[in-house]
């Protein structure tokens, strides 16, 4: 069968000059992990943050998911970073147990591109990398209950 069209990146792949080099990890790029667990024992009130991964430099979000037991009546989690507390998951309902799985807003078809950290000028204070934060909002977490959370980034 004949190829009539190509997408954008196998286009660029198929002539790698100069002008058209493809981003970090968008061919090629490996697909990393990372997880972490966190039991709340009821300080964590509205606008707690609880960091829970770290996206490196020339990272691509593309997805996270995120397991918890019920946190309590009225209670969101928002997943971000410094910059932008929700970029990732926004008020999520955690009054009982669930799992939510979120991926890129940017990602969506039509749009420039997923999320990248790319160095120091696009992180909080210079840093860099960028830390994953859960931000707490509606209530007190309920004490004794766990949290998981799955990154899943690419990277080259």
């Amino acid at each position: 069968m004949a190829v009539q069209v190509k997408g954008v990146n196998f286009t660029k792949a198929d002539n790698p000059v100069s002008t058209n080099v493809l981003p970090m990890g968008e061919w090629g790029g490996k697909v990393r992990v990372q997880m972490d667990t966190y039991v709340c024992d009821a300080t964590e009130v509205v606008d707690s943050t609880i960091a829970m991964g770290k996206l490196p430099v020339g990272a691509r979000f593309l997805e996270a998911i995120l397991y918890h037991g019920a946190l309590g009546t009225s209670v969101t989690l928002a997943l971000g970073d410094a910059e932008d507390p929700d970029r990732y998951l926004t008020a999520a309902d955690c009054a009982a147990a669930g799992v939510k799985q979120t991926r890129d807003a940017d990602l969506v078809p039509g749009s420039a591109g997923p999320y990248e950290v790319v160095g120091k000028s696009n992180t909080a204070g210079g840093a860099d990398d960028q830390d994953l934060i859960l931000t707490v909002a509606g209530a007190t977490l309920t004490t004794a209950i766990l949290i998981a959370l799955i990154t899943i980034y690419t990277q080259e």
